[in-house]
């Protein structure tokens, strides 16, 4: 006769143990899909911190480009100034010097019986007018001027004989021959090293010099 043999218990064991399991694993991707959702999204967040760091560094680093630009473009500006400054104090010396030449030369130059009634200037194109003797005279002017070293291109521009009534015969009334004459010249310049001076051929501005 067979003995029988209850299973059921052996059963429920088996049922409680396969549940134990199942929760622990249950348990186990919950954590892990915790952890992973807070890994992400902490990875993200690292992600945003850093961008957010690279941005603001990029930010500080145009600031200081832009800073170094205008600092750039006023050192331009100051160099202008500058270069404006020094021109303008060659020009005035060179005026000076030119303003003592001019008197010299025509103390020197001119001769006797020649009389210098206006001076123009136009950049450095200078015209005289004046009255002389005799034609030999404005003749002998136009020579002296040829031989000033910073002189070129003496042309004679006009002489014309005048009549004027002549004072030096007390009670005679009498004439005497005169003559006008208008001579052009030009002055030879020196150009300035710097090359930002402009051709002073090109000036529109008329001086005129008082003689």
């Amino acid at each position: 006769m067979l003995q029988k043999i209850n299973f059921l218990p052996y059963r429920d064991l088996q049922k409680q143990d396969q549940k134990a399991k199942f929760k622990s694993i249950m348990i186990i991707i919950g954590v892990l899909g915790i952890a992973t959702v807070f890994g992400t999204g902490y990875v993200y967040d690292l992600n945003i911190e850093n961008q957010i760091n690279r941005n603001s560094f990029l930010e500080k680093e145009t600031l200081k480009l832009d800073e170094q630009l205008i600092e750039v473009s006023n050192l331009k500006n100051e160099i202008k100034e500058l270069e404006i400054q020094r021109d303008t104090v060659y020009a005035l010396q060179n005026n000076r010097t030119q303003a003592v030449e001019l008197a010299e030369m025509f103390t020197r130059r001119v001769p006797e019986e020649v009389y210098l009634t206006e001076a123009n200037q136009s950049g450095n194109r200078f015209t005289i007018k004046g009255i002389a003797n005799s034609n030999e005279r404005v003749s002998q002017t136009m020579r002296n001027l040829e031989q000033v070293q910073w002189v070129k291109g003496v042309t004679l521009l006009q002489t014309k004989s005048i009549r004027v009534e002549d004072t030096s015969l007390a009670g005679i009334k009498s004439y005497r021959t005169l003559f006008e004459f208008s001579i052009s010249f030009d002055r030879v310049v020196e150009e300035p090293k710097s090359s930002t001076n402009k051709d002073p051929n090109k000036s529109n501005t008329t001086n005129n010099i008082s003689t």
